[in-house]
């Protein structure tokens, strides 16, 4: 029932986001990981327009970040059908 959803880059999360078709923020877990929330939150920021953030975050820009995410057009008629499917097809086809 949210208008903004701010999450982390895990790929499960990111497709339960892309099901719904919301507005997000992105903090991908980036220390003491893999990378790959990184390189999600990259790839789905690229493709359907959500915001990220990373590094040291000062709370300023945590809001204006939001406050961004809230002002921009969003289409929401966007169709993704299987959140899971299309990271994993927006992931194979990174970079090419």
């Amino acid at each position: 029932m949210s208008d903004l959803i701010v999450s982390r880059g895990g790929a499960n999360s990111l497709a339960e986001i892309a099901l719904l078709r919301k507005r997000a923020v992105i903090i991908p877990l980036s220390y003491g990981s893999r990378g790959d929330q990184v390189e999600n939150a990259r790839v789905m920021g690229r493709d359907i327009g959500w915001s990220i953030l990373s590094g040291k975050i000062k709370a300023n820009d945590f809001v204006n970040t939001i406050e961004m995410a809230m002002s921009n057009v969003f289409d929401s008629s966007v169709k993704i059908k299987n959140g899971t499917k299309e990271i994993v097809r927006l992931l194979l086809n990174f970079g090419k």
